[in-house]
């Protein structure tokens, strides 16, 4: 589905041609679409069965998951099937296409810069060492994680596009005049490049992460990987989760390397620009176990 979102659609350019559906796309996304709906289906019609069973996971919140969550709603905050269906989509989509991408290109700024490598990996050693897992509980004490985290979003936003707005009343922005229900695209990507906001604008620093206050919500007009307001993404809060498990956990168990042959040089950072912003050329390494100290 995200691919086929991404390619260009010659009836968003010429609405007057839509109806023709030139490149099949509608057709597509119509095959898309009932596959979708089988599958969300098949995962709510399980949950409310689970219920009739009164099934033991639903003794508390704590062991909830997240369809049991929004089936639970009463009252005003109740959702239909349709928008329960709609939302869980939205969490799958969001939370597992953008984080896997995104812990791609950490890697490949990581490879690409062993001295933020090696900082990295001394962080986890000394909240994790050797004796346990990482733990969503050990994020807190891992601001250079963090940072890596925020600084390869600012380079490689996962969605260079944030989602098509529409202005409600005629404006002039830097000089352009915009009309009355213009269709406006943000270009994160071009914000996050910016040499009059950045310094060392095309170079990977997480230490400038490390004493600034800008978060994944959108609270700087010059750092908004997500989104920000009513139309930020969804699943932010869980990608991020995922994208910090998965990154801290890889990071601290293996020394990430080239290819035999290649040298820190060779890994390039080329984009494939479509909905997912993601590395034209996948990532190839070697990954060596390492010897962590025990605490």
């Amino acid at each position: 589905m995200l691919r086929t979102a991404g390619n260009p659609n010659v009836g968003d350019l010429f609405p007057w041609l839509r109806w023709m559906d030139l490149q099949g796309m509608t057709k597509e996304f119509e095959a898309l679409r009932d596959k979708q709906q089988l599958l969300m289906r098949e995962i709510v019609e399980d949950h409310k069965k689970a219920r009739e069973k009164s099934d033991k996971r639903l003794v508390s919140s704590a062991s909830m998951d997240f369809t049991d969550i929004l089936l639970s709603l009463e009252g005003e905050d109740k959702l239909s099937d349709w928008s329960i269906m709609a939302t869980v989509n939205d969490l799958f989509l969001a939370s597992t296409d953008a984080p896997l991408t995104l812990v791609e290109w950490v890697i490949i700024e990581l490879i690409r810069h062993p001295e933020a490598m090696a900082k990295l990996q001394k962080e986890l050693d000394d909240v994790v060492c050797n004796s346990r897992a990482l733990r969503e509980t050990d994020f807190s004490k891992t601001p250079f994680m963090i940072a890596v985290v925020k600084e390869t979003l600012r380079l490689h936003p996962p969605f260079p596009l944030l989602l098509p707005r529409m202005n409600e009343k005629q404006t002039t922005l830097h000089g352009y005049d915009i009309p009355k229900n213009t269709t406006v695209f943000v270009n994160v990507y071009s914000i996050g490049h910016d040499k009059r906001n950045w310094e060392k604008a095309n170079e990977f620093i997480p230490e400038r992460f490390l004493s600034s206050n800008m978060n994944f919500n959108g609270n700087d007009s010059n750092y908004m990987p997500f989104d920000v307001g009513r139309r930020q993404c969804v699943a932010v809060n869980m990608g991020l989760l995922m994208t910090n498990r998965v990154l801290g956990s890889l990071v601290h168990a293996f020394e990430w390397l080239p290819e035999s042959g290649k040298t820190t040089e060779d890994i390039d950072t080329e984009n494939t620009y479509s909905l997912v912003l993601k590395p034209k050329h996948p990532l190839v390494c070697r990954a060596v176990p390492r010897k962590r100290h025990q605490p």
